[in-house]
Order: C-alpha cells, then sequence, then structure tokens
C-alpha cells in the first residue's frame, strides 16, 4: 500500500505521477506492454525495470500479535472458550464452551492441512466447525463475525509500542507490519488503525492473504524481491524462529521482543489447563498488561515494578475487596485504614469503591503502636510492661523511654543510681538491667510523669479521633495488615477510657492475625488469612517483615499527635520515608495501583471465584517468599527494614552470606537479623548451610500442616 518514491525524470514523456495515474507501483507497471517509446524513454523504462533510480529506503518492520498488539487474556487460545459462550447464547451451538474451543482449535489444524502453504484463512476454517455443527452459510458468517468481535473487543495495543513505532519513522523508516495470522487483512489493519498504530504511508503483509509467512523466510523473500529499493532492513517480533532465525537468514537486523511473554508468576496464575480460559485467564493477563505499562524501565526499578502488578498487586486486591465485601456484610459504612501498612490498602479499596459505586466511604487513620499504646494504658500493669519492655532483638534504655512519652536525660539521676549511665542509654539492656529499669517505673515520680505522659496523649488522640469522625456514630471497622491485634486493643482501651463510651464496640479487619485474638462482646478480629490447620500454619511461619515492607507508606511512623491551629494533626517521625522512596516506594505502589486499574477494567468476578481469585494470590505470595528470583532477592534486599516500634536501625533482611555467617544464623538464632529471609539470601548466593536449613526448614512446615 505505498509506492516508492519515484524521481521526476527532466525531459521525458513518463513521470511517476504518469504511472501513479494508473494506480500502479513500480513492482506492478507491465514492462513488457510499452507503446513505442523514443531512445531516452527507454532507457527511462531500463532504469525503472530494474530499480537502480530508486534511493536507498531503510525499513523497519514488525510483527503484529503480542509484539505491537495484544489480547486481554493470557495466551490466544483462551478466547476460543469465550467465542463458545457467545454462540451458545445466539443458539448457534449446544456444547459447552470448552468443547467448542476444543473443536475450534481442530478446525485450524484441518484448515492448515488443506490450505496452500499450510496459510489457511478464518473463513476456511469455519467451513470445517460449519461441518461439525450442520451450519448453513448465513449461520457460517454469523459465527465467524461472532469471532472477530470477540477478537476486536479483546485487543488493544502493547503499551509503548506506539511510541516505538513512531520513533522508526522519525528516524526516517518505512514502516511494515507482518503478521502469520489467519484473520483477515483488512480487519487487522483496522485494529491497527483503531489503536493509532498503522498510518497511512505504512503497509500490512498477512500470511493467511499472501499465502507466505514469516515462519518459513518466505514472507521476507517476497518483499525483498518486492522492494529492491530497500537496503537497510529492521524487524522487531516475539517469536524466536519466525522473527528471528528466519529474518537473519534473509541479511534482515532482527530483534526479539519478549515483554508480552508471561512471566512465571502469570503463568502459575493461567494455569495449565487446556483449552484455558476463564478469569485465571483474565487474572494472568491484567497482571501482564500492568506490567507492559513499565515498558520503559530497567533492572532495579522493572523488577520493583515486576514484582507490584504480579505479586503485590494482586495480594492487597484481594484484601481491599474483601474487607469491602466484609463491610457490605456487616453493615459497616466507613473503613478506616490505619497508618502505616494502611496506606496502600487504602489506595486500593479507594479506587475499587469508587470504580464499582460501592457505599463505603474509606479513609486514612493516622495511627501505630506508639501512638496508641501510650493513650491506651490504664495502669502500669503486667501487660503495659510487656509492651513497654518488649525485647525484639535487643532493648535499650532508649526504646523503653520513648515508648512512654519520656526522655532518658530528664532521669539522669536515677539511671545512673541503677548502673545505666548516659554512654549506654542506646546499647543494648541486659536482663539484670531491664530488671532494674522497671523497678524505676514503681517510683512515684516516674509514676507521676508516666501518668502525664498518658492524660496528654489520650486527650490529644481522642480529639483526633473526634476530628477524623470515629466518635460520631457511623458504623466502621479498623483495616490493618495484622499479627496480633494488640493495637486494636490499645485504641478500644483509648476510646473506652470515659464511662461514656465504655460500651463503644470496634471490629478490626486484618489481612492476617498469628494469634487469634479473643472476641468479645466490643470486639471484633476479623482475619482475611483463612483459619484453617494448614493455612494457620502458614501465617505463623510467614516472614511478616516482607508483608510489612510491600505495604510500607511513604511517610515516617506516626509519634502521636498536635493540635496546629485549631486542628488536630499527627506527628511523625519524619514527613517523607527517605530511605524507602530512595529505594523505589513510589514505583512499588504505582504498580500495585496499575494493576487494581487493570483487574478493575475486567467484569467483576462472582463472590465465588473472588474467594479462588483471593486464594490463588496468596498462592503466588507464598511461591515468591519461597522461591524468589535473585533480581527479586537483590531488590528486597536493598529495602532498609527495622522492625522496632520506633524505627531507629535498619538491617538487610537477605544478605548474601559467607559459609561461616551461615552457619553462625543457623545455629544460633538469637544472632539472626529482624525479619532474615534465608529464602531470599539463597537466591543471592547460594550457599550448601542453607540449602539444607531451608530443606529442613520445608520438612518442618509440612509436618505442622499434616498435624
Amino acid at each position: 500500500t505505498g509506492a516508492p518514491s519515484i524521481p521526476q525524470p527532466s525531459r521525458s514523456g513518463i513521470s511517476e505521477r504518469h504511472l501513479r495515474c494508473h494506480s500502479l507501483s513500480t513492482s506492478e507497471f507491465d514492462f513488457n506492454r510499452t507503446p513505442a517509446l523514443s531512445p531516452r524513454q527507454l532507457r527511462l523504462v531500463q532504469r525503472l525495470k530494474s530499480g537502480n533510480h530508486l534511493r536507498s529506503v531503510k525499513l523497519h518492520s514488525f510483527d503484529v500479535y503480542d509484539t505491537v498488539l495484544t489480547r486481554r487474556v493470557a495466551v490466544p487460545a483462551d478466547l476460543f472458550p469465550v467465542m463458545g459462550e457467545q454462540l451458545r447464547t445466539t443458539g448457534l451451538i449446544q456444547d459447552s464452551s470448552v468443547d467448542f474451543a476444543a473443536k475450534r482449535s481442530r478446525a485450524e489444524v484441518s484448515a492448515r492441512q488443506t490450505a496452500p502453504d499450510g496459510e489457511a484463512r478464518l473463513n476456511e476454517m469455519y467451513a470445517k466447525l460449519a461441518e461439525a455443527y450442520g451450519w448453513n452459510e448465513t449461520q457460517t458468517q454469523q459465527a465467524m463475525e461472532i469471532e472477530l468481535r470477540v477478537e476486536s473487543e479483546n485487543t488493544q495495543a502493547v503499551p509503548g509500542m506506539a511510541v516505538i513505532v513512531q520513533r522508526a519513522r522519525a528516524n526516517g523508516s518505512r514502516v511494515m507490519f507482518l503478521s502469520d495470522m489467519y484473520l483477515p487483512a483488512a480487519f487487522i489493519a483496522e485494529l491497527l488503525r483503531r489503536e493509532k498504530i498503522l498510518v497511512e504511508g505504512d503497509e500490512l503483509i498477512v500470511s493467511s492473504q499472501q499465502r507466505q509467512s514469516k515462519h518459513d523466510g518466505q514472507m521476507f523473500q517476497m518483499i525483498r524481491a518486492k522492494h529492491p529499493e530497500i537496503k537497510e532492513w529492521r524487524h522487531t517480533g516475539d517469536n524466536p524462529r519466525a522473527d528471528v532465525e528466519m529474518p537473519r537468514r534473509h541479511g534482515i537486523n532482527a530483534q526479539l521482543e519478549t515483554h508480552c511473554v508471561l512471566t512465571a508468576h502469570e503463568r502459575f496464575v493461567r494455569g495449565a489447563e487446556q483449552p484455558g480460559g476463564g478469569w485465571c485467564s483474565q487474572y494472568a493477563a491484567a497482571m501482564k498488561l500492568a506490567r507492559l505499562e513499565g515498558w520503559e524501565l530497567q533492572n532495579h526499578q522493572q523488577t520493583i515494578w515486576e514484582f507490584g502488578v504480579n505479586v503485590a498487586g494482586p495480594l492487597w486486591f484481594g484484601f481491599a475487596e474483601w474487607c469491602l465485601d466484609e463491610a457490605l456484610k456487616r453493615g459497616i459504612k466507613r473503613l478506616y485504614f490505619v497508618a502505616r501498612d494502611g496506606q496502600i490498602f487504602h489506595k486500593v479499596a479507594s479506587e475499587i469503591a469508587r470504580q464499582r459505586g460501592i457505599p463505603v466511604e474509606c479513609r486514612y487513620l493516622y495511627g501505630s503502636r506508639q501512638a496508641w499504646h501510650l493513650p491506651g494504658l490504664a495502669q502500669l500493669d503486667e501487660t503495659a510492661f510487656k509492651w513497654i519492655f518488649d525485647r525484639q532483638r535487643y532493648l535499650t534504655a532508649e526504646q523503653v523511654f520513648k515508648r512512654v512519652g519520656l526522655e532518658p536525660k530528664f532521669f539522669k539521676t536515677e539511671l545512673d543510681a541503677i548502673g545505666i549511665l548516659e554512654a549506654g542509654w542506646t546499647t543494648d539492656l541486659s536482663t539484670e538491667q531491664a530488671e532494674r529499669l522497671r523497678g524505676l517505673f514503681h517510683t512515684p515520680r516516674m509514676l507521676e510523669a508516666v501518668q502525664q505522659q498518658v492524660a496528654t496523649a489520650r486527650s490529644l488522640a481522642l480529639r483526633y479521633m473526634q476530628q477524623e469522625g470515629v466518635l460520631g456514630g457511623t458504623p466502621y471497622a479498623l483495616v490493618d495488615i495484622g499479627w496480633h491485634g494488640n493495637m486494636q486493643r490499645s485504641f478500644g482501651a483509648l476510646l473506652r477510657a470515659e464511662e461514656s463510651r465504655k460500651s463503644l464496640p470496634v471490629t478490626g479487619m486484618y489481612f492476617g492475625l498469628q494469634r487469634q485474638p479473643f472476641d468479645t462482646a466490643l470486639d471484633q478480629y476479623v482475619s482475611y488469612w483463612p483459619g484453617t490447620p494448614s493455612a494457620s500454619s502458614e501465617l505463623r511461619n510467614l516472614n511478616v517483615a516482607l508483608l510489612e515492607m510491600m505495604a510500607a507508606a511513604d511517610h515516617g511512623t506516626v509519634l502521636g499527635y498536635r493540635e496546629d491551629v485549631g486542628a488536630f494533626k499527627p506527628i511523625l517521625d519524619g514527613d517523607r520515608n527517605e530511605t524507602a522512596l530512595v529505594w523505589g516506594l513510589e514505583l512499588l505502589q504505582s504498580a500495585v495501583l496499575k494493576f487494581t486499574t487493570a483487574w478493575l477494567g475486567f467484569t467483576p468476578l462472582t463472590l465465588d471465584c473472588r474467594a479462588e481469585f483471593q486464594s490463588l494470590s496468596r498462592q503466588v505470595l507464598l511461591k515468591f517468599i519461597a522461591a524468589p528470583t535473585a533480581s527479586e532477592a537483590d531488590a528486597w534486599a536493598q529495602f532498609p527494614h527495622s522492625g522496632e516500634q520506633i524505627e531507629r536501625h535498619k538491617e538487610n533482611i537477605a544478605p548474601a552470606l559467607s559459609l561461616r555467617e551461615a552457619i553462625l544464623l543457623v545455629a544460633k538464632p538469637g544472632r539472626r537479623l529482624a525479619g532474615w529471609w534465608p529464602e531470599g539470601s539463597q537466591a543471592r548466593q547460594f550457599n550448601v548451610v542453607l540449602a539444607l536449613f531451608l530443606r529442613w526448614k520445608k520438612t518442618k512446615l509440612r509436618f505442622n500442616r499434616s498435624t
């Protein structure tokens, strides 16, 4: 479609315009049927015939499907069951959609066996189906139109490819699209135009129309013969044989484009069932389509993006969707997503509620262990001391004082008296030192100071809650990542500290609860992670540090609340979570939201299928934790993690270990890093000690599930 440029001869009777007025290109002009010409005119015709007059032309050809266009299913054949459902609706078949998919595949094979050069056309395939179903000509045409409609509705541009094609044009290349495809060329051209990829002057060649394919190289040979003016030719496509091996045999610079190839996570989600289709295929397609939006990213950023759309996005979508379903079921009108883990949950749930018109209000509530435990203290009893002196990897005097809102410098004399000198305020306390410090909390001065901090913190927290509508009477629930429900208990104690609110109920929705708190008449603890014995065992052994990192927020820890010109605001340990942002947190959250919008573009699942989707997304998480790729492990090893309530010490959860380091960590659990991820360490650098340790760990987990 587009004749090559022919220079105007200066003094001849034949011009490019003369040839074009007969709608012929130079390759179509019949040089053997010319009228009587002068010697000069004959020389011009010979130049036209040989092609020596043509300037050197650059060509960039592109494969079509899964290079510049892609489908909204995991693999092309997954569209056949969709077609089958529509054919059943119209009464053209009585078969199940799966049976039709099998017959459609067989019809294609049969048509190729009898077609010239094996390049069958769609109407030839439907002639075979007509024999199988007893269709007349009208019914056959109707069925074929249904396939074309399904193809059209489920085809879109590969993100970024329109830009790449335009760059080729801008670099002076003629653009051509080549497709080994049974669909009509006019239909494919319309799709390419609709997606703003094919423009005037481009050419489209389809194997079924030409009866020549890329796969055997004949299409490239035909183009060479038709366009001898092409001196530089570059081809881009996704098939190693048809788009790389064969063009290179013909002297073409070929580039393999693999962006549309499914990742391991996408293949797992789609499953191995043949014929496939259904929501699993669409789930994998949503992962793929969202992943393709990050087409320009490289290396570390590409790994973060791919993880966000393949693992974190579906996981957080499933949880947020479940929260909204639970809210509707329980008559809850408002969900408070608690900082900081709740930030990404809030964004995902808000988008789901907005696009689906769900009448549940989603709000972000600033809170933390530090912000709620202190104002929720009723007295310094054993429960309070368990939190105040909670030893994670270590415990320092500074940590203890900060948990009750105090500074150790104001108690220097008392600390000196019990042998905890200023130089040691930030070092790990011995068991004996911790006991002496605990005794200090029973002194009148310390008790009074703590009580004052509790009263101040409680007043500010309650006024913040009042401002945010927590005390307004609207039925609500808290949403958090979970583990033990301690924050909800402190939140409830804070709200019910006054007699007028003694009967105020609090419901919490959690991604998972490693230990199920006791429900009461007022407090309900609801877990998204299933409570079956095997699932509970998985959760108890889950590396929750990874989940907390996946749900990191872009701001610092909430330390408490303050009044600011009549409004109540959180006190943050930094307005920006700099280390996480430098790592790529914004990119991760963008990827999660990109999957959210991609999946919302599909028809919502039924409640039963929704539960299966959520289960599958959890399985993807478990597979990732158990067997990360080296690039995934490297990426998360660069994320600085802290398990402290007030984060001061950041650690690498997946260090590459020497043999000696591995022996120490395996033999002495106390030396292990907070949230150590041995599978990640192993993926980064193989270690025989870790291999044995992980095998033992897997065996132990399997035994726990069975018991």
